[in-house]
């Protein structure tokens, strides 16, 4: 289940700041919607994994 937690915030991140950027054109918004999802889930994988080793 954990395996899912940093896709899961990217997504909640990603959507956030698409429905916040609605003066946007739609391409430009998914776009930044791509951005921060990529940018959300490869931070919290990381710091998960390393949170991960040092509990162990």
């Amino acid at each position: 289940m954990l395996k899912y937690v940093a896709g899961l915030a990217g997504a909640v991140a990603a959507m956030v700041a698409f429905r916040l950027l609605g003066m946007f054109d739609f391409t430009i918004r998914f776009l930044i919607f791509i951005a921060v999802y990529l940018v959300v889930t490869i931070f919290v994988d990381k710091a998960m994994a390393r949170y991960g080793k040092k509990s162990s």
